[in-house]
């Protein structure tokens, strides 16, 4: 799922790729829009949040909702079970690295 839907732009594992989204390497627990060296919008650097599981599930489902103004292009992945495979495969990048 995260391949799918996420891959496109964005990287877990692995030597960094040059891609169009931010790595979300160890994206569970960090401020939203504190990668150092990422270009982000101003809606995500004011963002006043960690991403949490239910944080990225929610981002995930429906960028524009969660952080109005973000610059990211994926309009959103209704299925909820998607979204938790996206998850729990993050959590267990993060576990690995």
């Amino acid at each position: 799922m995260f391949e799918q839907n996420c891959g496109g732009c964005h990287w877990v594992q692995g030597p960094p790729r040059r891609v169009s989204g931010p790595s979300l390497r160890r994206i569970i627990g960090r401020e939203a829009g504190s990668q150092q060296g990422y270009p982000y919008s101003t809606a995500l650097l004011e963002a006043d949040f960690p991403w949490t599981d239910g944080a990225v599930d929610a981002f995930v489902q429906a960028p524009r909702a969660l952080v109005p103004g973000t610059h990211m292009g994926y309009f959103g992945l209704e299925d909820a079970d998607a979204r938790a495979a996206i998850v729990d495969y993050l959590e267990m990048a993060d576990e690995q690295s």
